[in-house]
């Protein structure tokens, strides 16, 4: 006879895991985001001009 509490189904936890496994990935999304957007923009200081030449290839 079990005593206390009992045990979380397995699914719950395998719920859990995928929300975790989730949220890693979201997280390593917006870090891969903001490095290109430094690298970018660093990319622009280093060329002197820095938005012109940003500016001149879009237009």
């Amino acid at each position: 006879m079990l005593v206390g509490k009992c045990p979380k189904p397995s699914y719950e936890r395998s719920a859990w895991i995928k929300l975790s496994i989730q949220w890693i990935k979201v997280l390593y999304g917006i870090a891969l985001i903001l490095i290109g957007i430094i690298l970018a923009a660093r990319h622009f200081i280093v060329a002197r001009n820095g938005i012109g030449y940003f500016i001149s290839s879009i237009c």
